[in-house]
């Protein structure tokens, strides 16, 4: 694996080689966290910024190791991988992991996904956006990510669970997790929180630009909470503890890996109903709202005071989940790399 040292997290003491059980990654050192933060708002900017070391630093890897299969990540690491799979004639892979919404950038993809031999997209939806930029069907098919779900799994006893967080067991317990930005949801969920009873208790775990925010909030407020970021073995037991899950992006988000971690975990989830999470989720684990602050409000009090209901969804989270969300969606994957696939 060939990538970047972390540049949204803060986390600075990354080797800049590892080998964790036979995956062997490369790290390229690049700029501050701040700095690329701040690139982030300009697409241009951004794109150029992470092009030029990555591609000198795949270009000399390939140079020296021989590779059978070259698998890219996103539309900058195709624009890398593309040219190079055809310089050296190997398989090209290519995963998209958002939507392409700008007209601009549909036109962009086309030329950039047209050397690859197979384009994975993670939602009909992406499928269509590639296909109708230009790109033919008979290379674009439709996977699906997954988790460990013999890690995310629901909790033996709920109870135990909170009260070893030191979570009280009668409050009612809305969950966000992921990059606490503005851009996820996460002012309009705060704000959503400044609604609510006591009663309904907000907890925030992720790293992002809004720690300090969501910090002062938690002073004034007594129902909000900042967990912070946490590894996966402590993040199970918090999607264990929740009544509810919240995913409100407000953008056409391209997949959201929360979902298939809660419902593993048999936590229903209310999201936003954009991009991939309409194909992700239906009503018999969750629901989908416009993610204003409103329509966040009056679904998370509606489960407040119909827990029933919430239960019934969440009988039936964990078994969607398996059904939809479990390793076998590796084999599409794999197929791709071995130049077979089901359209």
């Amino acid at each position: 694996m060939l990538t970047y040292t972390p540049l949204t997290t803060g986390v600075t003491n990354v080797p800049l080689r590892e080998n964790l059980k036979g995956l062997e990654i490369h790290r390229v050192r690049w700029i501050r966290q701040w700095f690329f933060s701040r690139l982030e708002a300009n697409s241009v900017l951004w794109a150029t910024s992470l092009f030029a070391p990555l591609f000198i630093y795949t270009l000399i890897f390939m140079l020296r190791h021989k590779v059978d299969v070259i698998h890219a990540h996103g539309l900058v690491a195709a624009s890398i991988a593309g040219p190079l799979s055809k310089l050296f004639k190997t398989r090209g892979v290519v995963s998209l992991h958002g939507l392409l919404e700008q007209e601009s950038l549909l036109k962009l993809s086309r030329f950039v996904l047209m050397p690859f031999d197979s384009i994975l997209a993670l939602s009909k939806r992406s499928k269509r956006d590639v296909v109708g930029s230009g790109v033919p069907e008979s290379k674009v098919v439709v996977y699906t990510h997954w988790v460990d779900q013999s890690l995310f799994r629901p909790p033996f006893n709920r109870n135990e669970i909170r009260e070893d967080l030191g979570i009280k067991t009668s409050c009612f317990i809305v969950l966000f997790v992921g990059r606490l930005c503005r851009r996820k949801g996460v002012g309009v969920l705060l704000e959503a929180a400044k609604k609510c009873p006591r009663g309904i208790e907000f907890l925030f775990i992720g790293p992002g630009p809004m720690e300090d925010e969501i910090s002062k909030a938690a002073e004034k407020l007594r129902n909000v909470k900042l967990k912070g970021p946490m590894h996966a073995e402590t993040l199970v037991n918090y999607y264990g503890a929740a009544d509810l899950v919240v995913a409100p992006p407000q953008y056409e988000e391209g997949f959201t890996r929360v979902v298939l971690e809660s419902l593993s975990c048999g936590t229903p989830v209310l999201a936003a109903s954009k991009g991939c999470l309409v194909e992700m989720i239906d009503e018999s684990v969750g629901r989908l709202v416009y993610p204003d602050v409103e329509n966040l409000y009056r679904q998370i009090m509606y489960f407040y005071k119909n827990r029933e209901e919430l239960a019934k969804l969440a009988e039936q989270a964990r078994k969607y989940a398996e059904e939809r969300y479990s390793k076998r969606n590796a084999e599409v994957i794999m197929k791709a790399y071995r130049g077979k696939s089901d359209r």
